[in-house]
């Protein structure tokens, strides 16, 4: 059986991931019954807490919204990339304050979306991508988190190269 994916737009990792899931003999769809689906994050190019308000759109509430409008079907799995800046328990003083604080909203809001799908079957893993590593690699590797994900593991946070992360 071919595999359906909806990977949603993306700047370089986009292209990647598409390669990658067609190399794998995945079909692309833009079906919201896709059994397998990639919800990007977006880059911000300013990340003050004064940015706050323009992150939070592109950050959780569109991304979150797109994910209540997906109707997968049970076993589906679902992997919403995100970045180590996200992780509450990583969080240090620092630059980029407005971006922490964007981040993880769209990761608490991504585990409260596996949650409270868990019982339609669907599985959801957050992966953390990191800018600087190369697209191919990171496309790679977000694949091989949705290989691995299962219900049990549903709601976890990886990092793309395998590392589980601390929320």
């Amino acid at each position: 059986m071919v595999q359906r994916w909806n990977i949603q737009p993306s700047v370089g990792l986009g292209s990647a991931l598409v390669t990658a899931a067609q190399a794998r003999g995945g079909l692309i769809v833009e079906d919201l019954d896709a059994e397998r689906v990639v919800i990007p994050s977006p880059s911000a190019p300013d990340a003050s807490f004064e940015a706050l308000g323009a992150l939070w759109g592109p950050f959780v509430e569109a991304p979150m919204a797109w994910l209540h409008q997906l109707s997968p079907p049970k076993g589906a799995k679902i992997a919403v990339l995100t970045e180590r800046l996200g992780c509450l328990s990583l969080a240090v003083a620092g630059d980029r304050p407005g971006l922490r604080a964007a981040l993880a909203a769209r990761n608490m809001a991504a585990l409260a979306w596996a949650r409270a799908n868990a019982e339609r079957g669907v599985a959801v893993v957050l992966v953390a991508v990191e800018p600087q590593a190369a697209p191919e690699a990171v496309a790679e590797g977000v694949l091989a988190r949705l290989d691995e994900l299962t219900m049990a593991s549903s709601g976890s946070l990886w990092s793309w190269d395998g590392r589980q992360l601390p929320w």
